[in-house]
């Protein structure tokens, strides 16, 4: 056996003798969120529910988004029948949309809302216990006697016949106005 071929058996032997590198894991919270996308990778819990057991979610679930088991006007909401209507529409489902689409009926939560810099309107955050989603509220809908507390952070929009925009691959957005607004449940009202 010459010199180069020595060499080459050391070479492959050492090779073989280490570990693969293990997966690079996030640490922290986000390495939680890594195993979901994973796991949703492989087909686990992709379980759709019917509106039924949404709703005893949001009634039961305290671990999830508080927000959904203590506010007064989400729990109006279900109360009034809003989330068993036949064409509510969770935001969850709203993102599935892959450019425009119509929906009879989102009700969500005003997570946050500020005054847009180039006008009247308003961009408002709206969540439900399954996602969240933008929306631009028209200033004739923020101003208008019938809709008072409409901007009122805690306060639950619910949205007839709105149309979803998609504007980048995770932003969805919609266009209130008057005719869009159905009922405003104020917090302020209910505390």
């Amino acid at each position: 056996m010459n010199k180069r071929e020595k060499g080459k058996d050391v070479a492959e032997s050492s090779y073989a003798k280490k570990p693969r590198p293990t997966p690079f894991r996030i640490p922290g919270p986000a390495s939680q969120l890594e195993e979901v996308l994973a796991r949703r990778a492989a087909g686990e819990g992709t379980e759709t529910m019917n509106t039924q057991e949404f709703v005893q979610r949001a009634l039961t679930v305290a671990s999830e988004d508080t927000d959904f088991v203590t506010n007064r006007a989400w729990l109006t909401a279900i109360q009034e029948g809003y989330l068993q209507h036949p064409g509510y529409t969770e935001l969850a489902n709203v993102h599935k949309v892959k450019e425009t689409q119509r929906f009879q009926r989102v009700v969500g939560l005003i997570k946050s809302c500020k005054r847009r810099e180039y006008g009247e309107d308003y961009a408002a955050e709206l969540k439900d216990p399954t996602s969240i989603c933008w929306a631009s509220i028209h200033f004739k809908a923020s101003n208008e006697e019938m809709f008072p507390g409409i901007l009122e952070v805690g306060s639950c929009l619910v949205l007839k016949d709105i149309v979803a925009f998609r504007l980048s691959k995770l932003y969805i957005f919609f266009n209130v106005t008057v005719r869009n607004v159905e009922r405003v449940i104020e917090k302020s009202m209910l505390d």
